[in-house]
């Protein structure tokens, strides 16, 4: 009996154990859409093999030479590991189908997002194996027919071309800052969309600290495709996908850990961002994979390229006019973007020494006719006020004050301690005690 009971627990453990990985090592497929992430239907789960046919049918690939699993195969192989589960798939691309017709008019957004899943705000719509994060690898190294990279971390897949797109994200990292300080400043709200993603005491008191790269790159990236989505909403054709790699939570959660209301509230911006303004115009698909050794490494590499251009941005010079128009908003309308300097490069282009042109806004001042007032801007986009002059006025004008008021109490404390002159000493009348 002793023997039959430690095998029982044995067994029981082992059992405990492999769930318990199986759950910490699952890919979870979420819906993001019309400001809700509710979910009514139940979780389908697929194995590996299903799943990437599923994930195809997201990202519009041809399936028309693929042969969909009996469901008599299905109870042979069953649903784990690589095997394919018939029924299970079927239902799950009729209802991505189905909600495909629903929302006809809009593009594909698919988003990997590392090492954090959504549970708290939606029910998976299909769960499989960890493995899949191989496939979203080899999604971002395609590059070629019906591929183009956008961004590091964002690619499209369509079989049209869309130069507007593609100059719009020509000089992302130039306004990658200008994107984030807007953000911030408009206390979480996004500009044009008048949608707040975040709350003001959030950001003062969240927000400053985080100088995660990651996070900033990607939050900016987000808010860049919602201005062009927004301004150009029907070049986009609706059978077309973009795919973004999101490793940003991941970095966070590493540093301060997931219990920490810095990542509690950048996660939740993240969403509110998905949900409440780029649902409007693309359908939002969140693939949460677990981390990998790979994603790791990945990870330290892009952060640290990310760390080295925000030192380099930090000189506010770009290498094109069109670079600095875009990175200060054309000096935010107080300044011409002009060549400050030409200097020889390091960097050789057909056997001759190239120059490097360096650009940056000259301010100007403006003029107010109503109150007959000149305004100076000032900083590296022209977006400041020089109150240098107002500054310098008022304090000079205190101290001397100050030194008059000081300098006329003295004085008339010494007068009045001094001893009279004669003349006016012997006309003193005596007093009482002098008689």
């Amino acid at each position: 009996m002793k023997v039959f009971g430690l095998i029982s627990w044995s067994l029981l453990s082992s059992v405990a154990l492999v769930s318990a990985h199986d759950k910490q090592h699952t890919a979870k497929i979420y819906r993001f859409a019309d400001q809700t992430t509710s979910n009514s239907l139940n979780t389908i789960e697929l194995p590996l093999n299903d799943a990437k046919i599923y994930l195809d049918n997201v990202l519009g690939k041809d399936q028309s030479k693929i042969d969909l699993p009996s469901s008599s195969s299905s109870s042979s192989s069953g649903s784990s590991g690589g095997g394919s589960n018939g029924d299970a798939l079927i239902d799950a691309l009729n209802e991505q189908y189905e909600y495909q017709e629903k929302q006809n008019n809009k593009p594909t957004l698919v988003i990997n997002v590392k090492g954090v899943d959504f549970d708290e705000f939606s029910k998976p719509i299909v769960q499989t194996s960890d493995k899949i994060n191989k496939y979203f690898k080899k999604q971002m190294k395609e590059d070629g027919a019906g591929v183009r990279k956008l961004t590091d971390e964002l690619l499209i897949i369509s079989q049209r071309k869309y130069p507007e797109l593609y100059a719009h994200f020509k000089y992302f990292q130039e306004k990658k800052d200008y994107i984030w300080k807007e953000f911030t400043l408009n206390g979480g709200a996004v500009s044009g969309t008048g949608s707040k993603v975040g709350s003001q005491n959030v950001l003062k008191n969240q927000y400053s600290p985080i100088n995660d790269q990651l996070f900033i790159n990607e939050l900016a990236m987000l808010i860049h495709l919602q201005e062009f989505a927004q301004k150009e909403a029907q070049i986009i054709d609706k059978s077309d996908v973009l795919l973004i790699t999101s490793s940003s939570l991941l970095s966070i959660s590493r540093k301060i850990g997931m219990e920490a209301e810095t990542f509690i509230h950048a996660k939740q911006t993240i969403v509110n961002l998905l949900t409440a303004i780029l649902s409007q115009n693309f359908n939002i698909v969140v693939v949460a994979t677990p981390t990998t050794m790979q994603d790791i490494s990945h990870l330290h590499k892009r952060s640290s390229e990310l760390v080295k251009k925000a030192s380099a941005s930090n000189v506010f010079k770009y290498g094109t006019k069109e670079a600095c128009e875009v990175g200060t908003n054309k000096c935010n309308s107080h300044g011409e973007c002009s060549k400050l300097t030409t200097k020889k490069s390091s960097k050789r282009k057909e056997n001759a020494q190239a120059n490097e042109e360096e650009w940056g806004c000259v301010c100007q001042p403006s003029f107010n006719k109503t109150i007959s007032k000149t305004t100076t801007w000032v900083g590296y986009d022209c977006s400041k006020k020089d109150v240098s002059v107002e500054a310098n006025l008022f304090l000079w004008t205190t101290i001397a004050l100050l030194l008059v008021t000081v300098g006329g109490i003295k004085l008339m404390m010494s007068i009045g301690s001094g001893p009279l002159p004669g003349v006016l000493d012997a006309a003193t009348l005596p007093g009482k005690k002098n008689l």
